[in-house]
């Protein structure tokens, strides 16, 4: 069945996604962010994201000797619960039939919301929680902007310095903004940031074009 993904309020969402990480158990995460608009602190609320850096342990395999086997403690623990069908989560289905349940990215429905799960790393965590918690015309400008810094983001996250082979740590977001050249704000000034920029630049534009 296809996700309805009906828009809550912040409230009952930030009590999902709560309920949620109780039920997957975020002791298996290094790190684990309610992202978003729910991070933004916008009233309404369409979708959940959650960035995550997981732990890693040994679990028994499905062999005859159950041979322990060293897998993603989430994915490990979401796996079970999607096979559960008492648990009350499923996998998201888009519109068009398909889902999003990969190694790096994974939609889930739960009560009635879609709920997105993200892995991080430590090294590229101030980027991935910067352009997952939004707004996406911010994540779009930062990710533009830092090229006139000297940097790049390749592979999505990963910053590098153009020309060079090697990335470099962003592991908060202070960093990530410092880089683009962007004065630093908490979340839920960050519409008001993007709303800022795209008018400076409406002016600059209609400043050349006079």
């Amino acid at each position: 069945m296809a996700i309805n993904n009906q828009p809550v309020d912040r409230t009952t969402a930030w009590a999902d996604a709560l309920a949620l990480m109780q039920l997957i158990d975020a002791a298996r995460s290094e790190k684990w962010v309610i992202a978003g608009s729910i991070r933004r602190m916008e009233p309404v609320v369409s979708d959940v994201d959650h960035v995550l850096i997981p732990r890693f342990g040994d679990v028994a395999g499905e062999d005859m000797f159950a041979t322990p086997q060293r897998v993603n403690l989430l994915w490990h623990r979401l796996d079970e619960l999607i096979a559960d069908p008492q648990s009350g989560l499923t996998k998201a289905v888009r519109s068009d039939g398909k889902t999003c349940y990969g190694e790096r990215q994974r939609a889930v429905q739960f009560r009635g919301l879609k709920h997105e799960f993200y892995i991080a790393e430590p090294d590229t965590w101030g980027v991935q929680l910067t352009v997952r918690t939004g707004p996406a015309d911010l994540g779009r400008h930062l990710v533009t902007v830092i090229k006139d810094r000297g940097y790049e983001c390749r592979n999505g996250f990963q910053v590098y310095p153009i020309g060079r082979k090697a990335p470099i740590a962003v592991r908060d977001e202070e960093e990530f903004f410092r880089l683009c050249g962007v004065r630093y704000v908490s979340p839920p000034d960050r519409r008001a940031l993007i709303e800022a920029i795209q008018r400076a630049a409406q002016a600059h534009r209609a400043g050349v074009l006079r």
